[in-house]
């Protein structure tokens, strides 16, 4: 069996006064967890945070951290701008 590999992750970072959202959800054996971040332009970690959600779907799982993650960024006044 070939060792793991580690690669380096870099995000990009939004431009100046506008914030990067990033989820994700997985399910393995039916067991479901999901994450989001939020990053600034400067990609200062603004939020994080990761779930386990018990049995589900990856339907389930990925409309949960999204939904999460809009809530977190209307607790932290993070709002869209047109």
């Amino acid at each position: 069996m070939p060792s793991p590999t580690t690669l380096p992750m870099k995000l990009q970072t939004p431009d100046p006064v506008y914030f990067k959202l990033n989820f994700d959800g997985s399910v393995c054996s039916g067991r479901a967890v999901a994450g989001f971040l939020i990053i600034n332009s400067d990609g200062d970690v603004i939020h994080a945070e990761v779930s386990y959600l018990g049995f589900t779907s990856i339907s389930i799982a990925e409309c949960t951290t999204l939904r999460n993650h809009l809530l977190a960024a209307k607790r932290l006044n993070i709002s869209c701008r047109g």
